[in-house]
């Protein structure tokens, strides 16, 4: 919640206080989606490495914020890396993570890959 009300520092707080074995998806994907809904695209990117080395598998919410941050960072190697790990954790078959690869290399002009991926996604 804290991180919705743009109150990251307190959010984050919340967070470190946490033991780690108790950290789920869920709180690390509401820390990234407050960061992104707050236009803060570079600490949800930090945000989510740091879910990653606690081993913390992203899920079909996860993928859509990490989709918007990055591309709002303007980054498409990094866009191209979250592209592959979505792939690869079986994701990129849900409509709503799906739409946000298709809307953000859109909107960052790589429409090759927009429509490369609206091509696999209907065969």
């Amino acid at each position: 919640m804290d991180s919705k009300l743009d109150l990251p520092n307190s959010a984050q707080l919340v967070l470190q206080l946490t033991p780690v074995s108790s950290r789920s998806v869920v709180s690390w994907t509401t820390l990234i989606a407050g960061d992104v809904q707050n236009r803060r695209f570079a600490s949800a990117f930090l945000h989510f490495t740091n879910m990653r080395r606690e081993c913390v598998r992203p899920n079909d919410f996860t993928f859509p914020c990490l989709f918007k941050a990055v591309g709002s960072l303007h980054a498409p190697v990094t866009e191209k890396q979250v592209h592959a790990l979505a792939l690869k954790s079986g994701q990129m078959h849900d409509v709503f993570v799906g739409c946000s690869a298709f809307d953000i290399y859109s909107k960052t002009g790589l429409k090759e890959e927009a429509s490369e991926e609206n091509v696999r996604r209907n065969a």
